[in-house]
């Protein structure tokens, strides 16, 4: 299969989240795509391509373009022996007289589903316990962050676990690791695969009614207020609180 040279200037992230993928189990696999590209002002006659890819194996495939996405009629992975590890990427390309040029992407997308060991399954925020004075409990911003429960407070897991505990600490936490991610560190790519921070981005982005991270860093405050108010409201968190303040 040859492979097709792209001019990446001006290149413009699409976002995962309006990029869906279905992908069976078979032999060889097959996948279906759902894409939202209206948003994005592409041009109506540029064209799209969903690419699979593992390690050196790759396929491609034409969806038609922006203004008539149109599936193939035959998605099957010849080139997989089986779906596992198989990642997608999505491709806007210019027609006409600048075809070749590359105008938007969405890559190491993630079939609906599955998960990486290392990644997706793993917990957003490892919990151990530690020698930290007389705080009850600290937040390491190592690679990702990791939450410290005081091993005096003696069971520390149930500690960790309790209602009261968690309406207490868990937005002060978000806070104050997006405050760091986002306004020290200037991590603000939740697609960068390279980051051990994207998860905590796009678990923020994922909560209702919040929108992308801006890219104005002097915006980003205010954009961390509205994640910690949507995750405080989807937890019923000062519910909860009440709730077990209330049993003693």
């Amino acid at each position: 299969m040859a492979i097709s040279r792209f001019n990446y200037t001006g290149l413009r992230k699409i976002n995962r989240r309006d990029v869906q993928i279905a992908l069976t189990k078979d032999s060889p696999p097959e996948f279906a795509a759902e894409l939202k590209l209206a948003g994005y002002d592409f041009p109506a006659d540029s064209l799209v391509f969903v690419e699979a890819y593992r390690q050196t194996t790759w396929m491609r495939f034409p969806f038609g373009s922006v203004k008539g996405i149109v599936r193939p009629v035959d998605t099957k992975l010849t080139e997989f022996d089986s779906p596992d590890e198989i990642r997608f990427r999505v491709r806007v390309t210019a027609a006409g007289e600048n075809s070749g040029k590359m105008l938007g992407e969405a890559d190491q997308i993630r079939p609906v589903g599955e998960m990486d060991d290392d990644d997706e399954r793993s917990p957003l925020l490892n919990v151990r316990p530690a020698d930290i004075g007389d705080e009850v409990y600290r937040v390491e911003m190592e690679q990702p962050p990791v939450l410290l429960i005081n091993r005096n407070v003696g069971d520390w897991r149930a500690a960790a676990t309790s209602p009261i505990f968690q309406a207490l600490t868990a937005p002060a936490i978000l806070r104050s690791v997006l405050t760091h991610l986002l306004v020290i560190d200037d991590a603000s790519d939740p697609d960068d695969s390279e980051s051990p921070h994207a998860r905590w981005l796009r678990f923020a982005m994922s909560l209702p009614g919040v929108a992308e991270c801006p890219e104005d860093k002097d915006a980003r405050t205010g954009w961390i207020d509205d994640v910690v108010s949507s995750f405080a409201r989807q937890k019923q968190v000062l519910t909860s609180f009440m709730n077990a303040w209330q049993k003693g």
